[in-house]
């Protein structure tokens, strides 16, 4: 069974996974699985934190430090599979986002149906 037969996903989907172990993957796999069945863009991002390899999962990367990080990017040209995170810390993990920064005002530059209902 694939994941999105379970946790069927639309263009307003927002989930979080929760739980000791496996989170990542799932985040990433639903999100590639999302992409596969014909959405055009999925964003995903952490609270804690990733390693730095898992960012390599995603097609964009932005660090995000601070509200200016998220005014520079056009969200309306965005596709594909995008990942928020923090910067890198020296143990090879990236910085979670807050959750204030998750629920930003600029998240309702994107097309309908996506803005943060947070």
């Amino acid at each position: 069974m694939r994941l999105i037969e379970a946790l069927p996903v639309t263009a307003s989907t927002r989930l979080a996974f929760v739980g000791a172990g496996g989170k990542s993957g799932g985040m990433f796999r639903l999100a590639r699985q999302a992409l596969a069945d014909g959405q055009d863009l999925v964003l995903v991002s952490a609270s804690t934190h990733l390693s730095v390899d898992q960012t390599a999962w995603a097609d964009r990367h932005f660090v995000v430090e601070g509200h200016r990080d998220l005014s520079k990017i056009d969200f309306a040209t965005l596709s594909g599979l995008v990942l928020f995170t923090g910067p890198e810390h020296s143990d090879q993990r990236t910085g979670g986002l807050p959750l204030a920064w998750r629920c930003w005002t600029n998240w309702r530059r994107l097309p309908a149906g996506w803005g943060c209902r947070c």
